[in-house]
């Protein structure tokens, strides 16, 4: 099945169970809440991706998500403003990689489910390929930047088929600031506001820089297939779950 051709949740997405009922609504269309208090978008696309694709920045639904065209732009999407060589693509993989060393604490739901939550893992930050990547205390100064992130980041989670709340955000969470953590430390990043992750121990850090190393030395195309085989799983075990309780 080719991931770009998944359909569409029915809207509203109906989540029967464990851990629900939820009802989804895909925000795909823009309404007063998620969209930016700034003037109209204009007609022309106002930034064109790695394969064509037109961009309006308050449309997101005029874009048509393509996972291999935003792995492009996380190939060469550079983190940490640039200060050191670790990209995008890097840190989407290693997430992936992180979860089968700290799970959910209770698998009892679509929230906790492993294989699902690997998917949400690895295209948590994929809207950054449109949207840019924004240091945090920066993107605190730029409320309508924020607004703007938040629809991207939506549209992006729904057109690839994972339902935007359906996402373990703390997990999710945890993951992201452990990879960061392992980035910062093996490129000797100068920041003193990194913290070694609680649930890290000193037995497994060895391993987990290790696989760090591992990681970032992989070529593009290892992470690229990684990232879609995992995003494909979530979806079809997504469905699966869903099916089981209906």
């Amino acid at each position: 099945m080719n991931i770009n051709t998944w359909p569409k949740s029915p809207d509203p997405f109906y989540w029967p169970g464990p851990g629900g009922p939820y009802i989804i609504h895909q925000p795909t269309i823009l309404t007063t809440a998620h969209t930016a208090t700034i003037s109209p978008a204009p007609a022309l696309p106002q930034m064109t991706l790695a394969l064509g694709t037109p961009v309006f920045f308050l449309e997101p639904h005029k874009t048509v998500i393509n996972i291999d065209e935003l792995l492009i732009h996380a190939e060469n999407l550079c983190r940490y403003v640039g200060a050191r060589r670790v990209f995008l693509l890097d840190h989407l993989a290693l997430c992936i990689h992180l979860m089968d060393y700290r799970q959910p604490n209770h698998i009892n739901s679509v929230l906790d489910h492993i294989e699902i939550q690997k998917g949400y893992a690895g295209i948590h930050d994929l809207h950054e390929g449109i949207v840019g990547d924004v240091s945090t205390h920066l993107k605190k100064l730029l409320p309508e930047y924020q607004k703007i992130e938040n629809i991207w980041e939506i549209h992006t989670h729904e057109s690839l088929g994972l339902p935007y709340d359906l996402r373990n955000k703390e997990y999710i969470k945890s993951i992201d600031q452990t990879a960061m953590y392992l980035e910062m430390t093996l490129t000797h990043h100068p920041a003193e506001w990194r913290h070694k992750p609680q649930w890290m121990t000193d037995e497994n850090y060895i391993e987990l820089y290790d696989l760090t190393k591992k990681v970032l030395r992989q070529r593009a195309s290892t992470k690229k297939k990684l990232i879609k085989d995992t995003v494909l799983t979530a979806r079809q075990e997504l469905i699966r779950q869903r099916h089981l309780y209906e």
